[in-house]
Protein backbone atom coordinates (compact mmCIF):
# COMPACT_ATOMS: atom_id res chain seq x y z
CA UNK A 1 0.00 0.00 0.00
CA UNK A 2 1.17 3.46 -0.84
CA UNK A 3 1.49 6.50 1.14
CA UNK A 4 -0.39 8.78 0.78
CA UNK A 5 0.96 11.68 2.65
CA UNK A 6 2.42 14.41 0.49
CA UNK A 7 6.16 14.42 0.10
CA UNK A 8 7.47 17.77 2.00
CA UNK A 9 8.39 19.41 -1.48
CA UNK A 10 4.98 18.71 -2.56
CA UNK A 11 3.34 20.25 0.75
CA UNK A 12 2.60 23.82 0.28
CA UNK A 13 4.75 26.09 2.75
CA UNK A 14 2.69 27.48 5.88
CA UNK A 15 2.19 30.96 5.97
CA UNK A 16 5.14 31.66 9.01
CA UNK A 17 7.18 29.68 6.93
CA UNK A 18 6.80 31.45 3.86
CA UNK A 19 7.53 35.02 5.76
CA UNK A 20 10.60 32.77 7.11
CA UNK A 21 11.87 31.67 3.75
CA UNK A 22 11.30 35.09 2.34
CA UNK A 23 13.25 36.63 5.31
CA UNK A 24 16.47 34.44 4.75
CA UNK A 25 16.18 35.52 0.77
CA UNK A 26 15.91 38.98 1.79
CA UNK A 27 18.98 38.69 4.24
CA UNK A 28 21.10 36.83 2.22
CA UNK A 29 20.58 39.47 -0.75
CA UNK A 30 21.44 42.30 1.59
CA UNK A 31 24.34 40.59 3.08
CA UNK A 32 25.70 39.70 -0.73
CA UNK A 33 24.87 43.57 -1.73
CA UNK A 34 26.58 45.03 1.35
CA UNK A 35 29.32 42.62 1.41
CA UNK A 36 30.14 40.75 -1.38
CA UNK A 37 30.63 37.09 -1.93
CA UNK A 38 29.35 34.15 0.09
CA UNK A 39 28.22 35.68 3.42
CA UNK A 40 28.37 32.87 6.49
CA UNK A 41 24.58 31.12 6.85
CA UNK A 42 24.80 32.54 10.72
CA UNK A 43 25.02 36.16 9.27
CA UNK A 44 21.95 35.62 7.03
CA UNK A 45 19.85 33.80 9.41
CA UNK A 46 20.88 36.29 12.87
CA UNK A 47 19.99 39.06 9.65
CA UNK A 48 16.72 37.50 9.08
CA UNK A 49 16.00 37.02 12.42
CA UNK A 50 15.17 33.63 13.00
CA UNK A 51 17.53 30.40 13.90
CA UNK A 52 20.42 28.48 12.07
CA UNK A 53 17.91 25.25 12.20
CA UNK A 54 15.55 27.78 10.44
CA UNK A 55 17.86 28.27 7.53
CA UNK A 56 18.89 24.83 7.28
CA UNK A 57 15.17 23.64 7.01
CA UNK A 58 14.58 25.88 4.11
CA UNK A 59 18.60 25.59 2.50
CA UNK A 60 20.38 22.53 3.55
CA UNK A 61 23.59 23.83 2.13
CA UNK A 62 25.31 26.77 1.03
CA UNK A 63 24.33 25.91 -2.61
CA UNK A 64 21.38 25.56 -1.95
CA UNK A 65 21.15 28.98 -0.65
CA UNK A 66 22.64 30.55 -3.37
CA UNK A 67 20.80 28.90 -6.22
CA UNK A 68 17.41 30.20 -4.28
CA UNK A 69 18.77 33.64 -3.99
CA UNK A 70 19.97 33.93 -7.74
CA UNK A 71 16.46 32.54 -9.32
CA UNK A 72 14.63 35.08 -6.85
CA UNK A 73 16.93 38.07 -8.12
CA UNK A 74 15.86 36.86 -11.70
CA UNK A 75 12.15 36.29 -11.10
CA UNK A 76 12.39 39.71 -9.57
CA UNK A 77 13.82 41.51 -12.18
CA UNK A 78 11.24 40.01 -14.57
CA UNK A 79 8.25 40.85 -13.08
CA UNK A 80 9.71 44.62 -12.33
CA UNK A 81 10.58 44.15 -16.54
CA UNK A 82 7.15 43.01 -16.98
CA UNK A 83 5.49 45.60 -14.81
CA UNK A 84 7.51 48.31 -16.77
CA UNK A 85 6.11 47.27 -20.49
CA UNK A 86 2.66 46.74 -19.22
CA UNK A 87 2.88 50.26 -18.02
CA UNK A 88 4.72 51.81 -21.04
CA UNK A 89 2.12 50.41 -23.30
CA UNK A 90 -0.29 51.26 -21.48
CA UNK A 91 0.46 54.91 -21.48
CA UNK A 92 1.10 55.18 -18.12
Amino acid sequence: MEDATPSPAARPLRADARRNRRRLLDAAIALILELGGEPSRDAVAERAGVGIATLYRHFPDRQSLLREVALDVIDRTVERGEAALSESSSGG
